[in-house]
């Protein structure tokens, strides 16, 4: 088990990483649905998914994309975008 303060930081990078999604889904998707997944086992997996239209062809991550980057690094974790169509 880690230690008190790594775990609240993984929550904390945890929680604002899907709050970050969740607001690039309301600002760019233009979707009518949104489901945020929580799997807790070994590790922690989050999944932001929407019924919109996709990310561009040419698509260029922005402050967002790259903020939740620098959060999820910053406690050890990969953080992955993916879209289908």
């Amino acid at each position: 088990m880690g230690s008190p303060g790594r775990e609240s930081a993984q929550g904390r990078g945890a929680g604002l990483r899907v709050v970050e999604a969740v607001a690039n889904v309301l600002r760019y998707a233009h979707a009518d649905n949104c489901w945020v997944g929580v799997e807790l086992g070994d590790t922690l997996v989050l999944t932001v998914a929407d019924d919109g239209n996709g990310l561009p062809d040419r698509f260029r991550p922005g402050a967002g994309m790259e903020s939740m980057r620098e959060r999820a690094a910053a406690i050890g974790r990969p953080n992955r975008s993916k879209a289908w169509s």
